[in-house]
């Protein structure tokens, strides 16, 4: 069976979830194990630098 298919209980049943809120050891447990849910920002090459990367590409100097 697919996951987008699973019913509510089923997937509790899965991650071996509950309804009721998880204990501090759990907790701790998850966090080391998955680590944050955060999106990383990225630093952005300027314009430029990204026209000028595209002529020292390798096949383009081949070409």
């Amino acid at each position: 069976m697919k996951i987008h298919q699973f019913t509510a209980n089923q997937t509790l049943l899965s991650l071996n979830g509950s309804y009721e809120e998880l204990s501090q050891v759990e907790v701790e447990y998850r966090m080391d194990e998955c680590r944050l849910n955060r999106i990383e920002e990225v630093r952005d090459e300027s314009l430029i630098f990204r026209f000028i990367k595209e002529f020292i590409h390798f096949f383009a100097l081949v070409l």
